[in-house]
């Protein structure tokens, strides 16, 4: 069975030819790409990379896109897209997002449920797979600080990496350059009254606001050198 034909007949997932890239990346710029896949299950997401490795058909795994820069001349393979696993909820004591959910949505939950942790993230245009792959943070703040397991799909198979297996540092992890995917993790976070929280987000919103452009942006996409920012070396240049 070719291709193309065993993409039609998967279950679970959206498939499109020559998708425009710019629709979903931050920097609203690309080319097409050959086939584009929105999965809403692992079992799509599984069957879907399998059929592209038996193919040889190249893949890549995206979220939001929100800094992702795809050539004019588009990618000659596979994108697929996992925001359709987006789920966040309880479990047990901890709180388990998928990889596909939007940084934001975890905080709205973290703040519905009073939870605190997460505030200086408000604002990161990213899926929480995404943050994870990188490390993001901001304001002296990363989203491993409150990571307790990352679970991935790699060759068909999930595993499950304590955060001390993660390898975490400046805007880096274990799994930055990797073939495995990042699919959820589990999060603790300490409890807090909800005003405070919200007060929280404010202040770091209006902080990020002053000191970044509008419109449409991909964010702070400089590292920082460790004996100073490099907005400021910016500001100097």
């Amino acid at each position: 069975m070719s291709f193309i034909n065993q993409l039609d007949g998967l279950t679970h997932a959206k498939i499109y030819f020559n998708q425009p890239m710019k629709k979903h990346t931050g920097y609203g710029v690309g080319g097409c790409a050959r086939y584009f896949a929105e999965v809403d299950s692992l079992y799509a997401l599984n069957d879907i990379i399998s059929i592209a490795k038996a193919h040889r058909v190249k893949y890549k795994i995206i979220g939001n896109g929100s800094n992702l820069l795809v050539s004019d001349l588009g990618f000659d393979g596979l994108i697929i897209s996992i925001k359709g696993l987006s789920d966040v909820f309880y479990k047990r004591d901890e709180v388990l997002a998928m990889a596909g959910a939007n940084l934001d949505k975890l905080i709205k939950f973290t703040v519905d449920h009073k939870l605190t942790g997460l505030e200086r993230l408000s604002g990161i245009p990213a899926t929480v797979g995404g943050a994870i792959v990188m490390n993001a943070g901001a304001f002296g703040h990363n989203i491993s600080d409150h990571i307790t397991t990352v679970q991935t799909l790699s060759n068909g198979k999930i595993k499950v990496y304590d955060k001390n297996e993660c390898a975490f540092g400046y805007r880096k992890s274990r799994f930055l350059g990797k073939s495995e995917v990042v699919i959820n993790a589990t999060f603790c976070f300490n409890e807090s009254e909800r005003d405070k929280i919200l007060n929280g987000i404010k202040t770091y919103s209006e902080l990020r606001k002053s000191i970044q452009p509008t419109g449409r942006s991909c964010g702070s996409v400089f590292k920082n050198l460790p004996s100073q920012p490099v907005g400021a070396l910016i500001e100097k240049a």
